[in-house]
């Protein structure tokens, strides 16, 4: 198996979402992929983590996602994102977002 180039988000597959928004006046679809990662904090406590991961409105990817969760879900998968860094309205509370690129391929790891 060859995984891609560039920053990859390691951890359990746990779902696919169609989340359906509307806007001033505008409708859409975001679509999000699930995946979540355990890990000891600083004082020895197990944290779980969730990564939100967006996804282009492409039939192909949907198609590929769909099957590869209901396949795979509670799998430990390797997913390659790009991640930008984004603000609220108000300029503050930063926080960073993934987003997994149009031809990008869940991979399933220790398969």
């Amino acid at each position: 198996m060859k995984l891609e180039q560039g920053l990859q988000v390691v951890g359990l597959l746990h779902g696919y979402l169609a989340e359906p928004w509307s806007s001033n006046g505008k409708t859409g679809t975001n679509h999000i992929l699930a995946v979540s990662r355990q890990y000891t904090d600083k004082f020895g406590q197990l944290k779980e983590e969730t990564f939100q991961i967006g996804m282009a409105a492409d039939v192909i990817l949907i198609k590929h996602v769909s099957e590869c969760v209901k396949k795979n879900e509670g799998k430990l998968v390797s997913v390659p994102v790009v991640a930008t860094i984004r603000t609220g309205k108000d300029g503050k509370s930063p926080w960073l977002s993934y987003f997994m690129p149009k031809l990008a391929q869940i991979h399933v790891l220790g398969e």
